[in-house]
């Protein structure tokens, strides 16, 4: 079981079973005593990513089981289980919502590269309209010659450097309606950044970098390997926020966006190539001269990458090298370890800081 949402007018839950290519119907009529209803097998389309429900009807985001480099497809079923349409989607569609009317689906189509590196389909959403049964695939070609522009305002672009356009490089990972219905945010979660797409012209008109979050305003455990919870205080690690999931709230007529923080390097290995942008703190050399102007010398900067300090901390290797030598002058790590909130421009409202750390830390 992985994504679960509720049916309140049918009292039933539905989930994601990937394993069993499914969506499970569990009623809870009785929630002491949950009962299984139906299981929902959708392996003739391929494997289900999320599930999202609206007015009675249950869409499903579903990728190509034949060739997950190919289209995937939105399903949608009634609340009772009963299939009503698929329609085709972009490639490695994972997650599904819905507007606030409940008129339109959309998708957030991943399209990852395959082990191998050799093909990398385009990122793209779909959106359907449940009155006329037209999907619409809104893609981010109109970007790939803005790539330089694009990385220097700090949106991630670094995967497979030299080979994939803009288009290839953005991979939506999660979606919120505005309150309106007008806009939709794209969250490219790998790429640091959100996208604004204007739902009346059905066009992605922005993308909007995140940044990073600055350690050495707070107190985190950033090493597994320094006898248990110690927090450190000051570290000079930038960190890229690169949220999962994420919602989207009204308060006084406006309208913010809530992210969880998780961060997320690329790995991919495969039989001929092999491409990864995450190692250890130990794997980094620092370019001596700028850490020295920052206040550490030779001594401190190899006290900094020892284990019990940031040694272990997972790091990119794709970011923080500013000229390209081999030498980093910043170090950048994935994630912030918090939750966020940003406005509808995409201005930092508001983190927790250090206080998740602090929460969850065990004794």
């Amino acid at each position: 079981a992985e994504i679960v949402t509720f049916d309140a007018e049918s009292n039933t839950a539905f989930y994601v079973n990937a394993v069993d290519s499914s969506v499970d119907m569990i009623s809870l009529e009785d929630p002491t005593n949950p009962s299984m209803l139906q299981r929902i097998d959708v392996s003739e389309y391929g494997e289900p990513n999320s599930i999202s429900i609206s007015n009675g009807i249950v869409a499903m985001a579903v990728a190509n089981g034949e060739n997950d480099m190919a289209n995937g497809y939105i399903l949608t079923y009634t609340t009772q289980g009963d299939f009503i349409n698929s329609y085709e989607a972009g490639v490695l569609p994972d997650m599904v919502t819905f507007t606030n009317s409940g008129n339109h689906i959309f998708s957030a189509n991943e399209g990852q590269p395959n082990d191998d590196y050799d093909v990398d389909p385009e990122g793209s959403v779909t959106v359907v309209d449940i009155m006329t049964g037209v999907a619409t695939q809104i893609g981010f070609t109109d970007f790939n010659s803005e790539r330089e522009n694009l990385i220097n305002s700090g949106v991630r672009l670094y995967a497979n450097p030299g080979s994939s356009t803009v288009a290839q490089d953005l991979e939506p990972e999660y979606i919120a309606i505005s309150s309106d219905d007008s806009t939709a945010y794209v969250m490219f979660q790998e790429n640091n950044a959100f996208g604004i797409i204007d739902l009346t012209s059905m066009q992605m008109t922005s993308i909007v970098p995140l940044g990073t979050k600055d350690y050495s305003e707070g107190c985190y455990d950033l090493s597994d390997k320094d006898g248990g919870v110690v927090f450190q205080c000051g570290s000079p690690v930038s960190s890229m926020y690169m949220p999962d999931a994420i919602s989207l709230f009204s308060s006084d007529g406006e309208d913010f966006i809530l992210t969880a923080n998780e961060g997320d390097s690329r790995e991919y290995e495969g039989d001929n190539s092999e491409y990864t942008d995450e190692g250890r703190g130990d794997d980094l050399t620092l370019n001596a001269t700028h850490w020295e102007e920052m206040g550490y010398d030779l001594d401190a900067q190899e006290d900094l990458l020892e284990k019990e300090n940031l040694g272990r901390l997972k790091v990119s290797l794709a970011d923080g090298d500013y000229d390209g030598d081999g030498e980093y002058e910043e170090i950048v790590g994935f994630g912030a370890r918090s939750m966020s909130i940003w406005d509808s421009n995409g201005e930092l409202v508001f983190d927790t800081g250090d206080e998740l750390s602090k929460l969850t830390q065990i004794y």
